[in-house]
């Protein structure tokens, strides 16, 4: 791992705010199962639309906000260059770091959701354990990459605004396909995206992480931003 990674996972371990971070971690962690331990008794394991819509992205929007810190992005990214790497080799190191420990928290915590949820009247589980998987790892990638744009505008506070858009707007037919949540509920089992099919939806989100972690790298790379 080079210099840059180790310090990026250094500032995801130990950023400022880090109590207040782990402790909201942990609600929405314990909120999760609590909620996934009710479910069984009436919904089963369609509940994971529900955490799909409410608790995965306030899992990534907490592990982002401990990656890039609550000023976002913009200011992490001066702090690794000034170790010497260029500001887009600064800003890729946290992008990273963010994305990869915000699908494996998605992941794995969807997936813990989906075994305690699930009953005997649901399919099979391990065919939805994969394809939840699947779904929640890709999608906590792109969730992040999506926060930390957002992080780059009013000094960290617009990824609070880009969680916002993302609940107002991510089911507003029309706009919805720019949106996360919208392909998540498709490939978790709810309504498609317009007339896209599920497997489209996931490729979208590998299009949309992509859109917004390289927007994400230009606007970090300028110290005025």
């Amino acid at each position: 791992m080079s210099p840059l990674y180790r310090a990026a996972v250094r500032k995801l371990l130990r950023s400022e705010g880090a109590g207040a971070s782990r402790f909201a971690l942990a609600f929405w962690l314990v909120l999760a199962v609590a909620f996934a331990a009710a479910a069984r008794a009436s919904a089963g394991a369609t509940s994971v639309l529900a955490f799909g819509a409410l608790m995965l992205p306030m899992l990534v929007f907490t592990v982002v906000g401990r990656t890039v810190g609550v000023k976002g992005l913009t200011l992490r990214t001066q702090a690794l260059s000034a170790m010497g790497a260029s500001r887009v080799q600064a800003a890729a190191s946290h992008l990273v770091v963010a994305a990869l420990a915000s699908a494996l928290v998605a992941g794995v915590s969807a997936v813990a959701f989906l075994a305690v949820a699930h009953t005997a009247k649901d399919p099979a589980l391990g065919k939805d354990l994969l394809a939840t998987f699947v779904a929640a790892t890709v999608c906590g990638a792109t969730y992040a990459t999506y926060f930390a744009l957002g992080s780059t505008f009013r000094s960290g506070l617009g990824r609070s605004l880009f969680l916002g858009l993302d609940w107002i707007l991510g089911g507003t037919a029309g706009l919805e396909l720019v949106f996360p949540r919208a392909h998540l509920r498709s490939l978790l089992g709810g309504t498609n995206v317009a007339s896209l099919r599920p497997s489209t939806s996931l490729v979208t989100l590998v299009v949309l992480a992509i859109l917004f972690g390289v927007l994400s790298i230009l606007r970090a790379r300028d110290p005025r931003k």
